[in-house]
């Protein structure tokens, strides 16, 4: 498809639009930041977003929202976060079932949000924008991203986990690579127009309708001028190192992504090993306006037998066989 059918295409398919806008000087706009989310993400949207605000109190950003499905009560509460830090929230709600969403290859760990980075340069006229994952909590200042000359470069990323990196560099034949994690962009708009590179990323889907937007992006990205930062703006394996290594690479680390499961505003998170790690998203959770949630029950199969193994090992033996029992319906379908 050319691009301006595109553009045109994901703009129809915006289907309302709501800002909640309290920066009271525009010139104290540090910078522009997105997430892609649905319902089930908003908990953790707000909390990524509370966490900027509270490491980066002298500054003002402007969040942007492609979204679907939010409900009510979730809008009401992001309008509630962008008083309570004094900031712009930006959300635009997608129609999944416009022609160019509803195709778009998904499984159930990676729902129709996943794509959504993709198109925001269709909508920000801003010179920088940072895009990130629901899952990343912010520790640190973050303001040097936007002071960072990107001219000649598309985006800017950080290499994936090694065991990750090294297993879909295999998988994709990308020679002499380093696979990114999609999870943190720092995307230069302009250029990102200039080459098309939305198109070109719906045009490589169009020959694999079955790849994620990870996988797309660093096909494209091979050949596409982009540079490395630190993984400090997207720690991923950080719990993987000794107790030592941890707590002192906290002091360095700018944004954690909580890429694996199970996720901290699970209700398995908590029989999770995760020295100095435990409580840093439940931290920022307990500020915003979801402080009152409660811990997310397991929502796919795998973490439902997980659930009921750890249920058992308490002797809570009719709580465990409860659980067994969704994991069998959630398996085998019934």
């Amino acid at each position: 498809m050319d691009e301006f059918v595109i553009k045109h295409m994901f703009l129809q398919s915006i289907i309302e639009r709501e800002k909640f806008s309290f920066i009271e000087n525009e010139d104290n706009i540090a910078g522009h930041i997105g997430y892609g989310l649905d319902n089930n993400a908003a908990r953790m949207t707000g909390t990524s977003i509370t966490s900027i605000c509270e490491n980066n109190k002298d500054k003002k950003f402007v969040f942007h929202l492609l979204c679907n499905n939010i409900s009510e009560e979730n809008i009401h509460r992001f309008e509630s976060l962008a008083q309570q830090y004094k900031i712009d929230i930006n959300m635009y709600f997608l129609d999944i079932k416009s022609p160019l969403l509803r195709n778009l290859a998904t499984t159930s760990l990676f729902p129709l949000p996943i794509w959504y980075r993709i198109f925001f340069p269709y909508i920000l006229k801003t010179d920088i924008f940072l895009y990130l994952d629901t899952d990343i909590i912010c520790i640190a200042d973050i303001f040097n991203l936007f002071k960072m000359s990107i001219t000649n470069e598309i985006i800017g990323v950080v290499a994936d986990f090694k065991s990750v990196r090294e297993k879909a560099t295999k998988k994709l034949k990308l020679k002499n690579y380093m696979y990114f994690n999609s999870g943190f962009m720092l995307i230069n708009i302009q250029k990102w127009n200039y080459y098309n590179i939305t198109q070109n990323l719906l045009n490589i889907l169009e020959q694999n309708k079955t790849l994620l937007d990870q996988d797309v992006l660093n096909i494209l990205f091979s050949q596409k001028p982009h540079f490395y930062l630190s993984d400090i703006y997207n720690n991923i394996g950080l719990w993987c190192e000794s107790e030592e290594v941890i707590k002192n690479k906290l002091k360095e680390i700018k944004l954690i992504h909580f890429a694996n499961h199970p996720k901290p505003w699970s209700i398995l998170w908590q029989y999770e090993k995760r020295p100095y790690m435990e409580n840093i998203y439940n931290k920022y959770e307990k500020l915003s306006p979801w402080r009152e949630m409660h811990l997310e029950l397991p929502q796919n199969y795998h973490h439902k037998r997980w659930y009921a193994e750890i249920l058992r090992n308490e002797g809570k033996i009719k709580e465990s066989l409860y659980w067994y029992w969704q994991y069998i319906k959630g398996k085998y379908k019934l």
